[in-house]
């Protein structure tokens, strides 16, 4: 029987509660060992709810002695802080599964991507439409010749006007758009026609 993969998850907002730690708990392929949020009392309430093992109160890594244990930590927090959580998962020699955005800069996003390398960590950044059964029909046409040579790709994502949008979303650079763009880049390899 193949080994768990034993995880933490920073940042216990809605994606988190909602999204992550469902999707690891049905799973078999893992063993959530605790849940960290610097939100006073939020950790430890999730951690007893849940029945993880292990919860922190903290906005960074550093003296988490329990993250021994984890092989992988899932970064969920707020985009700002991606950057430095990734590199202390990574200088702690964890493999990163994060949310997007990546990071704020391309040079932040650069660095990690190097960081890993030399620590020989997997990096990987969600992108849960890659697998949306309308993104599979649409890899799957391109890549069977139906749709041609692909020119340019536009994309349009309606939203519910009743959504809880995330606090931090005005610190980011364009604002939710700036959250939002991800979910439009559809995983397709660029052809020499699209830029």
């Amino acid at each position: 029987m193949p080994k768990r993969i034993r995880t933490a998850v920073v940042g216990l907002g809605w994606v988190a509660r909602h999204r992550h730690l469902p999707v690891m708990e049905r799973s078999s392929d893992y063993a959530i060992m605790g849940v960290i949020d610097r939100a006073p009392n939020r950790a430890q309430a999730i951690s007893r709810q849940r029945g993880y093992r292990y919860f922190a109160e903290s906005s960074t890594l550093s003296g988490i002695s329990w993250l021994a244990e984890v092989d992988a930590i899932i970064v969920t927090a707020a985009p700002l802080a991606h950057f430095m959580l990734i590199q202390e998962a990574l200088c702690l020699n964890k493999h990163v599964l994060t949310e997007k955005p990546f990071t704020m800069t391309v040079e932040q996003g650069e660095q990690l991507r190097a960081l890993a390398g030399l620590q020989k960590m997997n990096l990987a950044v969600v992108h849960n439409f890659q697998f949306a059964r309308s993104f599979m029909k649409l890899q799957a046409a391109i890549q069977s010749g139906k749709m041609g040579q692909i020119q340019s790709v536009a994309a349009v994502q309606l939203g519910n006007p009743r959504r809880r949008l995330p606090i931090w979303r005005e610190q980011l650079p364009l604002g939710l758009f700036y959250e939002e763009k991800p979910q439009m880049t559809p995983a397709i390899p660029p052809g020499p026609q699209m830029r």
